[in-house]
């Protein structure tokens, strides 16, 4: 498996990876219909994710006046408990910010409401349903950037192949693939408890803490993250 997760902006020519994806997961996995999966997609701006130059996950944006909203986040079972729907969601932030957009919005499952409030999403408290799944909403303020495209910047940076607009900003390219053991999926429940049975004394509680939270206690997994 390569160490390093590809991202990039999803030309015409990859848009078909781009729907083999969302039709594995959300219409296969999750009983998405076709037709409410696959709309707007012409409007939209979509990144594509790749290791070993295989597309393992996908996102699409839409810009409104004052927003965007980021949608059909997803990514491969096999990737699932590593930083690549991260690495997505953090390449989509930094796009957008340096399209000038202050915040964006989108949709995710309740379970992963504290999740993502964590990496500094507020949550707006909403739950509907769309598409045949339960939702809610999140909203981020974008972080300042030091360099945003405006009605200012000269046609040289316009010009620019898209994202790539400034030198010093890298928002595209190569990032390191997480491959802690703490996020490594187990094929078994007994490899699973092997291997938390091998890290209890290496990384086990402060011996002050009480002896049901030691007993309780074990490396956490990440959420599976997937957003609509």
């Amino acid at each position: 498996m390569s160490d390093f997760v590809n991202i990039k902006i999803a030309s015409d020519e990859d848009f078909s990876e781009v729907k083999k994806l969302r039709e594995s997961i959300f219409v296969k996995e999750q009983n998405v219909p076709s037709q409410a999966e696959f709309n707007n997609d012409g409007c939209a701006t979509h990144i594509l994710a790749y290791v070993n130059n295989k597309a393992i996950g996908t996102m699409r944006m839409r810009f409104f006046h004052d927003f965007v909203q980021l949608e059909r986040a997803c990514v491969v079972q096999e990737f699932r408990k590593t930083n690549v729907a991260k690495l997505i969601m953090n390449t989509a932030f930094k796009y957008c910010a340096a399209k000038g957009y202050n915040q964006v919005k989108w949709y995710c499952e309740l379970a992963l409401v504290p999740y993502w409030m964590k990496t500094g999403a507020h949550w707006t408290g909403d739950v509907f349903q769309l598409a045949n799944m339960t939702l809610t909403t999140m909203i981020r303020d974008l972080p300042k950037t030091k360099q945003q495209i405006t009605i200012n910047t000269p046609p040289e940076i316009l010009n620019r192949k898209e994202g790539e607009w400034f030198d010093d900003e890298q928002i595209f390219g190569s990032f390191p693939l997480e491959t802690k053991e703490q996020i490594t999926r187990f094929n078994t429940l007994s490899k699973k408890l092997n291997f938390l049975k091998s890290k209890e004394t290496a990384v086990r509680p402060p011996l002050k803490e009480n002896l049901q939270k030691r007993k309780s206690w074990h490396p956490p997994l990440k959420d599976d993250l997937q957003t609509r």
